[in-house]
């Protein structure tokens, strides 16, 4: 994505075509396609079938969960077109949603880049002691509840529809849990779960005998400098993450004018309209192996912004984008010291994917 006013001799002139697709009519529109996404169709056929009749990955479209939940204001886009009650965080609105523009974004922001810093050193031993914890998600369901679909039939979508995608949940069902959650995180390892498990036991050895290799001649510890030597796990983190990311879709505001392109074409984007992406559904293994696939890492951009990208006080991408990366990545070392290989089967709920291990391989010496 660029402004109207960058410029590069590098990059092929595209011809410049008008954005495909419409809104529909008032309210009778943004409605249709709702039901469409939930129901009529699913997220994958959603969008698949607006890409084959316009021909074109880019296209206009009402973005889910649509009315009479979504604002308009260019702030408060993170996760969707809404923003939960902020009764889910103490009354305030948190840095997420904070616009750059606004001064307490910055002031937040750095406070959360001075935590991280100050707890460098402690991250890895911490999530191995934290591994085996119960996470609990209740907090997180009833934020995210919109954007989902319990995959009811008949009449019963109505109402689910009714209770979880017109009007903000309210926060008292987990007032008395006094948590906080790492939400994202665990819409990701599911993800990694999911997708590792799917790939069959040809990775799973490669994978294992990478991690096991490296943690042998290494001094029998996981560390920052052992991980770095684990190219394919880092390989699978990311296609991982580019598949099931913590938000799945990215939503935001031009705050000028744009253009965007696609593999035959060149969009402009005009400020204040609302930008909305998605991602493929195919997990492939060597996707960004060498000099090719680091190119690529432009495209993943799970983090409110492109992986390349750093996250600064004048941006609203994720100041945890790199711990992210880095927990992923300890959680398939840590599954691939335990096991060789193991089966999943996956249902699609609200908050992504239920995993269920059907069958493992314990190793046969923990390292």
């Amino acid at each position: 994505m660029s402004s109207t006013s960058d410029k590069s001799s590098q990059e092929p002139q595209l011809p410049i075509r008008e954005i495909p697709g419409d809104y529909g009519l008032p309210v009778i529109g943004p409605i249709k396609d709702h039901l469409d996404y939930f129901y009529n169709q699913g997220e994958i056929e959603f969008f698949r079938s607006r890409e084959k009749k316009y021909a074109s990955t880019v296209f206009r479209v009402n973005m889910p969960p649509g009315p009479f939940i979504a604002s308009d204001s260019k702030k408060d886009v993170l996760d969707g077109t809404f923003m939960p009650v902020t009764s889910f965080f103490g009354g305030y609105r948190p840095c997420a949603f904070l616009d750059p523009s606004e001064t307490k974004h910055a002031r937040l922001k750095q406070l959360f880049f001075s935590l991280l810093a100050s707890f460098h050193g402690k991250f890895i031993l911490t999530f191995q002691t934290s591994l085996s914890e119960i996470i609990l998600i209740t907090w997180l369901t009833l934020q995210v509840a919109p954007l989902g679909t319990l995959g009811l039939t008949t009449l019963s979508k109505y109402v689910e529809d009714l209770l979880i995608h017109t009007f903000k949940l309210p926060f008292f069902p987990v007032k008395t849990a006094g948590f906080n959650v790492l939400g994202g995180m665990i819409r990701l390892f599911l993800a990694l779960i999911k997708w590792i498990g799917l790939a069959g036991p040809k990775l799973h050895k490669q994978l294992a005998d990478e991690i096991r290799d490296v943690i042998s001649t290494e001094g029998g510890l996981l560390t920052f400098s052992t991980l770095e030597k684990m190219p394919l796990t880092k390989w699978v983190v990311y296609e991982a993450i580019r598949l099931g990311p913590p938000i799945p879709y990215q939503y935001g505001k031009a705050k000028e004018d744009l253009t965007v392109q696609n593999h035959e074409s060149t969009f402009e984007i005009k400020k204040d309209r609302m930008i909305f992406g998605g991602n493929n559904n195919e997990f492939v293994v060597d996707r960004f192996v060498g000099e090719e696939g680091d190119k690529l890492l432009q495209y993943v951009c799970w983090s409110n912004g492109r992986e390349t990208d750093n996250s600064t006080l004048e941006n609203k991408q994720c100041p945890t984008k790199d711990l992210v990366v880095l927990l992923s990545r300890l959680m398939v070392a840590e599954l691939f010291l335990r096991y060789d290989t193991f089966m999943v089967e996956a249902v699609t709920t609200i908050l992504g994917s239920i995993i269920t291990i059907t069958s493992t391989t314990k190793a046969c010496k923990k390292q």
